[in-house]
């Protein structure tokens, strides 16, 4: 295994480093490096792999706007964040180039350092907005230099994207360790919405899907990340913005002990110290959509009967997380299908509606944001 990473490793050297200052000349891989890498996907090997992938599309862009990038299918799926890159390689076309006889070692630090530098000069960003993108998003700063260079509209996509990131970078979120239906004051209520919506927003999520979500949300807990349904530090009942409960709260209070939070008294620290990280990471347990399936017993959730919106609901109520996610319906219909599909209280069909009319308070709330 150390073998063939060492091998791929000198073969991007060799790629990034070789003169790529003629149009049209491409970036050459093995065929059995290719292979190795396609078959690893998804692995901890193939995660290391896409680190070098990453810097061999990016470097090897600076010298050559035409040079071609060889990827394999399976690899060109975990490239989705590189946008830029994604689209130099042009549904992975695998392009024959001349052989570079000249090799000389380059520092890739040294090499990202001054693209930073260039970047930051550029777009004017703040030094501690740099210092996030570096360590979080630096596949975009990469792709943005690139972009700069030789195409302004995409620059001005990826821009767009960066500066979606920072919006949720200074965004404020707010916590407070609460129980059953207490709730914060008003406006950060109004804080942890926005920030939610412009989480999801980043996602691709629509704006009907968003506010039928903050439907159910904000009857669940009034968005506020620390709320336990049956008083502080009780092991029944809900938790969270979406109240996790029984089973599915066993799953989340392991997801968050994974991430090195104690059940409760971490839980309770993590959201009066760093609201913003306990409302991450249970939108990050939330896309994961690990409770949102389809059962026998869960049939009876699906029956609008005697709700006010009976009659507006689409014609396919059942949908995947992802046709949630990119609906257009009516947010009230939603915020009853991600009850339906996800929530499944027991609460009666006027209390569900409830949830209906608060997604559609929301989507007039945000009803002039992107």
């Amino acid at each position: 295994m150390e073998e063939k990473i060492v091998a791929i490793d000198e073969t991007i050297y060799k790629v990034i480093t070789g003169d790529m200052s003629e149009a049209g000349q491409a970036c050459v891989l093995d065929e059995s490096i290719l292979d190795y890498m396609g078959k690893t996907t998804g692995t901890e090997s193939g995660r290391k792999l896409y680190t070098y992938l990453e810097r061999m599309i990016n470097l090897s862009k600076l010298h050559s706007y035409h040079a071609g990038i060889v990827l394999p299918e399976a690899l060109n799926k975990i490239c989705d964040s590189i946008i830029y890159a994604d689209r130099i390689a042009a549904n992975s076309i695998i392009t024959c180039g001349t052989k570079h006889n000249k090799m000389t070692p380059i520092n890739i630090s040294k090499q990202y350092e001054k693209i930073y530098d260039y970047i930051e000069t550029k777009y004017g960003f703040e030094e501690d907005e740099m210092t996030y993108l570096k360590e979080n998003y630096s596949s975009l700063l990469l792709a943005l230099y690139g972009a700069s260079l030789y195409s302004s509209s995409d620059a001005d996509k990826i821009l767009e994207r960066i500066h979606g990131k920072l919006r949720l970078f200074h965004a404020s979120v707010y916590g407070e360790v609460l129980v059953g239906q207490e709730m914060m004051k008003k406006e950060k209520i109004n804080a942890n919405a926005e920030y939610i919506y412009w989480y999801l927003r980043d996602k691709g999520w629509s704006k009907e899907a968003i506010c039928g979500l903050l439907g159910n949300i904000y009857e669940e807990s009034k968005v506020n990340p620390g709320v336990w349904q049956h008083g502080v530090n009780s092991l029944i009942g809900g938790y969270g913005i979406v109240q996790y409960t029984s089973d599915d709260r066993k799953e989340f209070f392991r997801y968050m002990e994974k991430q090195g939070y104690t059940v409760p008294n971490g839980l309770n620290e993590l959201v009066r110290d760093n609201p913003k990280k306990a409302m991450n990471c249970q939108l990050d347990y939330l896309m994961q959509s690990k409770n949102w399936y389809y059962t026998d017993e869960f049939k009876r959730y699906f029956d609008f009967t005697g709700s006010d919106y009976e009659e507006h609901m689409p014609d396919k109520v059942q949908m995947s997380f992802k046709e949630f996610q990119n609906s257009n319906a009516a947010p009230s219909c939603l915020a009853l299908i991600f009850h339906a599909s996800y929530e499944r209280s027991m609460d009666t069909i006027d209390a569900i509606d409830e949830r209906g009319a608060s997604a559609e308070e929301w989507y007039e709330y945000f009803k002039d944001y992107e």
